[in-house]
């Protein structure tokens, strides 16, 4: 075989794939051309390796060109997916509040900070549409990036319908307005104060009940973003949903003043009724027949049932819409019981039913609306009578529990049947038979007795035996009064410390507005910032409880406002607050006056303990010692040395040291270490227990404690046998005056 054969039959071949493509290259000798000058081997090689270069490098860069159009796609679709998902989450989160809600303003805020959490807007506000005009509703979400004061405020007193134009608007197209620079297309006052403060876009929706625009909800942001027509449609969405709240509420009003009106319609002509008849039976008008006599009674005794349902109708309506009025005072509770049988008596004669009052407490008291707590029992009594058998006994009896005392009413009656003891506190619920339906009755007082014991933060439950009878009860906390040593001790007087309750949450403010109360201390309450500097110029507080999380300025920035004014600077204040210990690291050590920091969800006892402290801080006061010291005769020798500079409150067991510190704030702890229930060590350990700043301790005993085991809170650890009254005094007044 001659050498072109040969190498004819030789060839290499490679196979490549680069992207999705594959390739496969073939390299085969040719016959050499021997008149060159170079020898042709060498040229192939070289040209097969430049074309086989510039083959992969246009194959590259292919791939690649289409790697980045994929990609470029990739991340354009998961934006928009991932657009979409949160839109639909905004969707759901409204509907989930619209369907939850049960007041407008709350479910108003709700629905302004999801929107303004999901679109990033930094403010969002709400005006309300009322007899076709737009009013503020002070509702509004504030982000942390700026201070808006200013502008809230040129919100809240706008008037002129120019410096509200973009709500009207949204009033008159009944649609979604979207600008994106507010000042060119509606410059006005408000829209110029929002552009200093770098909010450029705004968009304003409306909440409609059918065609009806019942509120406008606007939006502020910091950069000029164009309309976009999806978060359009979910913000159109959230306005329906808002609406629905908003129809609930207005059908709510019809029906309350529907049922108000006829009420009073039927109430007047019901007094003349039974005035007159009460005059007819009482003999004024000259002796009556036997049978007239009797038809009068008839006739006088259910117009007096009469009113009562009508009353009835109109408590469970206050209740309702939260006006039920409540004037409490402490009572003695053994009168107040002997009362409340004595009014029942003539009922239950009746009906042959006798009223036995077992026990009445003497010496007890409670804090309550005589008349609301009164008529709470008599529902009770009144149910009992109905549901007893003739010449029956209805016992009512009252019994001192761990945490207050309980009124109980019981009845041999038939029992309460199993299918409607889940309801039996609903409006208008009777049991569905016909012994039941015989006894009369809207169905209401049960319901009424309910509302009126909770809201003297008291519970209201019943036990039953099927043909055996009911025990209904009602629980209630027990007045506890304070010594009057103690600096804590209520003052009646004109003279009443005053705190000022800065809480946007209603149900929070009563609470704290209860509990003071209950200590004699005068309080008011304000519901956003603006209203609370008011209140501070207009009145003299001793001391203000501040939620930190308020509609219309942050808790932090209202303290370091108001402590640059001289009249408030020294104000103690109480923080109270979900975001409590945020706040705090916040401040960053810089106290501001607060006495403490209590995080929500609230321990009761501390936080009264706490606020008494912080009113007495302001004012001329002993600081509060615990001293826990079993030896009596030592305990009143340190009472009497620091008699002048403090106030002592003594524990002489372990157990009974660590309830008062759980439920009393103290300003130091004179501890002893040998206790007949235990180690003095452990109240270290329970001191942080409530997540409260522990106070300070003092070892005082007969036990050395060595230097290594020292904690933080132990400022000094004294030993009885070698420590002279001046180094305890010493020691004590240096403690107190560093706290």
């Amino acid at each position: 075989m001659n050498l072109a054969d040969s190498q004819s039959t030789l060839h290499v071949t490679n196979k490549i794939e680069i992207g999705d493509r594959k390739w496969l290259l073939v390299a085969r000798p040719i016959e050499p051309n021997f008149g060159a000058t170079v020898p042709f081997s060498a040229w192939g090689v070289l040209l097969l390796g430049l074309v086989l270069s510039g083959t992969i490098a246009i194959l590259l860069k292919s791939n690649i060109d289409r790697n980045q159009i994929v990609e470029a796609q990739v991340i354009e679709r998961t934006a928009e997916i991932s657009a979409k998902t949160k839109q639909i989450e905004l969707m759901h989160d409204v509907t989930v509040i619209a369907n939850e809600a049960d007041k407008v303003d709350k479910a108003t805020q709700t629905c302004i900070d999801v929107i303004c959490d999901h679109a990033g807007w930094q403010v969002g506000h709400a005006f309300y549409v009322s007899a076709n005009s737009i009013v503020d509703s002070g509702i509004w979400h504030i982000s942390e990036t700026g201070d808006y004061t200013k502008f809230c405020k040129i919100t809240a007193e706008a008037k002129d319908k120019n410096d509200i134009l973009l709500p009207w608007l949204v009033l008159d197209r009944k649609q979604t307005v979207w600008l994106t620079d507010n000042t060119t297309d509606h410059p006005s006052t408000r829209m110029i104060e929002a552009k200093s403060l770098g909010l450029h876009s705004v968009v304003a929706m409306p909440v409609m009940i059918e065609k009806e625009v019942v509120a406008v909800l606007e939006f502020f942001y910091d950069d000029r973003v164009k309309p976009d027509d999806s978060l359009v449609r979910s913000l159109a969405h959230t306005g329906t949903q808002l609406g629905r709240v908003f129809e609930r509420k207005k059908i709510e009003n019809m029906k309350s003043e529907f049922i108000s009106t006829v009420s009073h319609e039927l109430r007047t002509p019901l007094t003349s009724i039974k005035g007159s008849l009460g005059l007819i039976v009482s003999g004024v008008t000259g002796k009556l027949s036997d049978s007239l006599s009797d038809m009068v009674n008839i006739a006088y005794n259910n117009s007096d049932r009469l009113v009562r349902l009508i009353n009835d109708i109109l408590d469970i309506e206050k209740i309702e819409v939260g006006k039920m009025e409540f004037n409490l005072e402490v009572l003695e509770l053994a009168p107040l019981m002997k009362r409340v049988v004595a009014e029942n008596i003539g009922f239950a004669e009746e009906y042959n039913v006798r009223l036995e009052l077992f026990n009445s407490l003497p010496d007890t008291k409670v804090q309550a609306d005589n008349d609301r707590i009164i008529q709470a029992i008599t529902n009770l009594i009144s149910n009992a009578v109905k549901f007893s058998p003739e010449d029956g006994i209805v016992a009512i009896d009252v019994a001192a529990r761990k945490q207050g005392i309980r009124i109980s009413v019981s009845d041999r009656g038939p029992g309460i049947p199993e299918e409607f003891r889940e309801k039996i506190f609903s409006k208008f619920a009777q049991a569905d038979s016909t012994d039941s339906r015989a006894q009369g009755g809207t169905g209401l007082g049960l319901s009424i007795s309910k509302a009126i014991v909770e809201e003297h933060f008291g519970t209201i439950g019943f036990d039953t035996i099927a043909g055996d009878g009911t025990t209904f009860f009602i629980d209630l906390p027990v007045y506890q009064e304070r010594l009057d040593s103690s600096p804590y001790a209520p003052r009646k007087t004109k003279n009443a410390p005053r705190v000022l309750i800065v809480e946007d949450d209603r149900d929070i403010a009563k609470l704290l507005e209860f509990m003071l109360r209950n200590d004699g201390v005068d309080a008011d309450i304000v519901y956003n910032a603006a209203d609370a500097k008011q209140a501070l110029i207009d009145t003299h507080y001793d001391a203000m409880t501040l939620d930190l999380v308020l509609p219309d300025q942050d808790g932090i920035s209202l303290v370091q406002e108001i402590r640059q004014f001289e009249r408030t600077r020294d104000l103690p204040i109480v923080v109270v607050s979900a975001k409590a210990i945020e706040g705090k690291k916040e401040l960053n050590g810089h106290a501001f006056g607060i006495i403490d920091w209590i995080q929500k969800p609230i321990d009761q006892k501390y936080l009264n303990a706490t606020l008494l402290r912080a009113i007495r801080s302001g004012s001329d006061y002993k600081p509060h010692i615990l001293h826990v010291e079993d030896d009596l005769d030592v305990a009143q020798v340190v009472s009497k040395l620091v008699d002048d500079i403090a106030t002592v409150t003594l524990a002489t067991s372990l157990a009974e040291g660590k309830e008062l510190l759980r439920s009393q704030s103290f300003d130091l702890v004179v501890l002893d270490l040998m206790l007949p229930d235990g180690a003095g060590e452990d109240l270290l350990t329970e001191s942080h227990k409530s997540g409260a700043e522990s106070p300070p301790f003092i070892v005082f005993s007969a036990k050395e404690i060595q230097s290594s085991t020292i904690s933080d809170d132990i400022k000094a650890a004294l030993v009885k046998s070698r420590t002279s009254n001046e180094k305890l005094v010493s020691t004590i007044r240096a403690a107190i005056e560093g706290v």
